[in-house]
């Protein structure tokens, strides 16, 4: 089976990477823990496109760096619980839901685990939910772990 992890370095997320390492696994199983950098809108009113890709870059290198160093702390934690599995770290910019749905089919999971905060009401209305989204729109089976919103 192949596990597609999405984690955003939240406390839901923590819980994810939590069920993972103490769920059992088959042999041969393969684990991708992904972590997405939402991109900025493109337009930085840059009439140079090179210029405006440098200064997106800029701009999102903390994130990314720090979404790397979450992705493998999680990696290393799944590892360390199942140590005869594949276990892969990625962090990718992008639309988060576009990018976990196109990850998960390009891995060919067979299931996406990922967090949620549980918001109900208006601020779910108003915030939007990545896990229903990519309930919605996944090719395969979705786990959604819950936590206190």
């Amino acid at each position: 089976m192949k596990v597609l992890l999405a984690i955003d370095g939240t406390t839901c997320s923590d819980l994810a990477v939590r069920f993972v390492t103490e769920r059992a696994y088959k042999p041969g199983d393969q684990f991708l823990i992904l972590a997405v950098v939402e991109s900025i809108p493109s337009d930085l009113g840059f009439a140079d496109a090179e210029l405006a890709r440098k200064e997106h870059d800029r701009r999102l290198a903390p994130d990314m760096e720090r979404m790397k160093e979450v992705s493998q702390k999680a990696a290393d934690l799944i590892s360390a619980a199942h140590p005869d599995h594949t276990v892969t770290a990625r962090v990718e910019c992008g639309t988060i839901v576009d990018t976990i749905v196109e990850t998960a089919e390009a891995f060919e999971a067979d299931l996406i685990i990922l967090g949620s905060h549980g918001r109900q009401g208006f601020e779910r209305f108003f915030i939007g939910s990545v896990a229903e989204e990519v309930l919605r729109r996944a090719h395969c089976s979705v786990e959604v772990v819950k936590g206190s919103g």
